[in-house]
């Protein structure tokens, strides 16, 4: 499958150009840089410009496994090897076949198990996969989420790698080294930048088809705004927090905040109270209950924060809305 390892350049099935060890390694020094504060890998201002690196490696467990954290998104594909993928503090098996994303700012390092370890690695900027597209904030926001999902959650069970073999995985390593061939030959003239990014939308596109196969529920949380206010509105008498709204989406915390404040223009928390305030507000003008009933009936654990939040969303405390709308 891979020839001529120790040559310049190598190919993959004698067809695609593949770059060989010297290469590889003035490769990474032109596109990859350390942060001086954080120690992250970032990609340099000339990969930065053209917004993806793909490439081949080849390591030995010679070399102990090295600990990144990206400032970038990336794909990989095991050709060859087995070896223990450790994210964080967690470890798993990875070996030929399996398909997997690092997110950006995630501690990784990889730990062998045989002598070598075949992969290949597209690390790469979100914006490129949507960069002829003219959109609203809005719908540029969830077409990326819908471009991204996999690479976005916090899976602590590492469940959304997938493992393939036959066919379909020969025609996504045969997808993958022809973009690494585009990438090689082209180098980084401007001319050929949209046949590389035309690649890699094929790839990306093939592979998360194969997701959506073999994990069915993952289709619906393309939605997952709507996901989070149906559940909302359902659990308006419990404590709902992001913790909570991670656990049903799969989605990191960080990313649901910023995502929903700009797909509706507030921030979770405050639509969160807004509804309990709503939903209170309909216990005030409905029942004769106390406002501390009404208080625990609608989620709240204290009476000063409920009192807090009825005064910022209704511009008066629940005992003065009680005594207008009695009024009425």
């Amino acid at each position: 499958m891979i020839e001529q390892e120790n040559q310049p350049y190598i190919t993959f099935n004698s067809k695609y150009l593949v770059t060989g060890l010297q290469e590889r390694k003035a490769l990474l020094v032109q596109s990859f840089c350390k942060d001086s504060k954080s120690q992250n890998l970032l990609f340099t201002d000339r990969a930065f410009e053209i917004g993806l690196v793909p490439h081949y490696k080849s390591e030995s467990q010679h070399h102990p496994g090295i600990e990144y954290i990206h400032g970038f998104l990336e794909l990989v594909i095991v050709i060859k090897g087995k070896a223990f993928l450790k994210i964080d503090k967690n470890e798993y098996n990875i070996q030929k076949g399996d398909i997997f994303f690092h997110n950006n700012n995630t501690k990784f390092s990889y730990h062998f198990k045989e002598r070598t370890l075949q992969t290949l690695h597209v690390p790469f900027l979100p914006r490129i996969l949507y960069r002829n597209v003219v959109l609203s904030s809005d719908n540029r926001n969830l077409l990326q989420f819908q471009s991204l999902e996999p690479f976005i959650r916090d899976d602590r069970l590492f469940r959304y790698k997938i493992h393939l073999d036959g066919e379909i995985f020969d025609r996504i390593l045969s997808l993958a080294f022809s973009l690494v061939d585009i990438f090689n030959r082209a180098e980084y003239r401007v001319k050929q930048r949209e046949i590389l990014y035309r690649s890699f939308e094929v790839l990306l596109r093939t592979i998360i088809l194969e997701y959506e196969k073999l994990y069915p529920e993952y289709r619906p949380r393309h939605n997952f705004i709507k996901v989070i206010i149906d559940y909302i509105s359902r659990n308006l008498t419990e404590k709902i927090n992001l913790d909570s709204l991670a656990a049903i989406t799969g989605l990191t915390k960080q990313y649901i905040s910023s995502a929903f404040k700009e797909k509706l223009k507030i921030s979770i928390i405050d639509y969160i109270n807004n509804e309990k305030i709503q939903y209170a507000c309909n216990l005030l003008d409905s029942t004769d209950k106390s406002i501390y009933e009404i208080m625990s009936q609608s989620g709240f654990n204290s009476v000063s924060n409920f009192i807090f939040c009825f005064k910022k969303h209704m511009n008066t405390t629940p005992g003065r809305y009680r005594n207008k709308s009695w009024k009425k």
